[in-house]
C-alpha cells in the first residue's frame, strides 16, 4: 500500500508539470479557480524551471524509494514512455490550433488523436501500468486489454473537459472557458463539423478561433441551434456503456483490476 501511494506522488507531480507547461502554452490565467502558477506575482517565466523540478523529483524518489526493487526499471520506462507520449500530445493540441481554420482540422479522428496523447496515457493508463507492475501482472494480452480502457476512459473524459469549457459553471471547471476563442480542436467543433448545415459551418470557419465575445457567442448559439448537448450526452452514455463491458469481459481472477479500473471510470461520471 506504502508503494502504491509513492507511485501516486509521482504521477502527481508529473500531472502538475504537465498543468504548468499547458497553462503557459494556452495563457490560461486560472487552473482549478486559483491563478495559474505561472500568473503568480513573482514567479512568471521561472514557472519553466519549477516544471522542470516537479518532473525531476518524481524520478528522484523513483530511485529512493524503488531503486533497490526488481522493477525499478519497468517504473522509469513507464514514466519515461508516458512523459513523451504526453508531450506529444501536447504537441498535437498546439499545432492544431496554430492550424487556418478549416474543415479538415476539426476532424473527429484528430480530436481522438490529441486526446489520446494529451489525456489518456498520463491521466488513465499510467496508474494502471504502474499497477500492474507492482502486482507482478505479465499476461500481455490483458495489460493491452486494460490499456485500451484506460485509452477510452481518456478520450470520453478529453470530450467532457471539452463540454464543460462550453457549457460548465466556474464552480465546476475552476476557470473561464476559452477553448472556442483559442480555436480548439475539441469534440464539440468536430462534432458540429459533422452534423452542421452548409451555412452553419460556414459561419463556423468564419468566427471560430476569433477571440471577440460577439464571435464566441455566434458559435455557442450554432452549437445550441444544433442540440450539441444532446449529442454530447448520447455519446458519453454510448461510450462508457462499452467501457463498462469492456471492463466486465476480463475474465479470471482479477477483481482488484476490476475494482481499480471502476475506480478510474467513476471519475467520468
Amino acid at each position: 500500500m506504502n508503494s502504491s501511494r509513492i507511485l501516486g506522488w509521482c504521477g502527481e507531480l508529473l500531472q502538475t508539470c504537465s498543468l504548468i507547461a499547458d497553462d503557459m502554452m494556452d495563457s490560461s490565467p486560472l487552473r482549478r479557480g486559483r491563478p495559474s502558477w505561472f500568473t503568480v506575482d513573482g514567479v512568471g517565466m521561472n514557472a519553466i524551471n519549477d516544471a522542470f523540478y516537479l518532473e525531476s523529483c518524481a524520478y528522484h524518489l523513483l530511485k529512493k524509494y524503488f531503486g533497490g526493487t526488481g522493477f525499478y526499471t519497468k517504473l522509469v520506462d513507464a514514466f519515461h514512455d508516458i512523459t513523451l507520449k504526453t508531450v506529444i500530445g501536447q504537441n498535437l493540441d498546439v499545432l492544431t490550433t496554430q492550424k487556418k481554420i478549416s474543415e479538415e482540422r476539426f476532424q473527429m479522428t484528430n480530436f481522438s488523436k490529441i486526446a489520446k496523447y494529451k489525456t489518456g496515457y498520463y491521466t488513465f493508463v499510467l496508474p494502471i501500468r504502474l499497477g500492474a507492475i507492482l502486482a507482478g501482472l505479465v499476461d500481455g494480452k490483458l495489460l493491452n486489454h486494460i490499456e485500451n480502457v484506460g485509452l477510452q476512459l481518456g478520450e470520453i473524459f478529453q470530450a467532457q473537459d471539452d463540454f464543460l469549457d462550453v457549457y460548465g459553471t466556474m464552480t465546476q471547471t475552476g476557470k473561464r472557458g476559452t477553448d472556442i476563442a483559442e480555436g480548439k480542436c475539441t469534440w464539440l467543433i468536430c462534432k458540429a463539423m459533422e452534423i452542421a448545415n452548409p451555412e452553419q459551418r460556414e459561419i463556423l470557419m468564419n468566427t471560430y478561433g476569433k477571440k471577440d465575445e460577439e464571435s464566441v457567442q455566434i458559435v455557442r448559439t450554432i452549437f445550441d441551434e444544433i442540440s450539441l448537448p444532446y449529442h454530447f450526452h448520447q455519446y458519453h452514455d454510448e461510450v462508457m456503456h462499452k467501457i463498462g463491458a469492456n471492463i466486465a469481459a476480463i475474465s479470471g481472477d482479477h477483481t482488484q483490476l476490476k475494482a481499480m479500473l471502476n475506480i478510474l471510470e467513476t471519475t467520468i461520471n
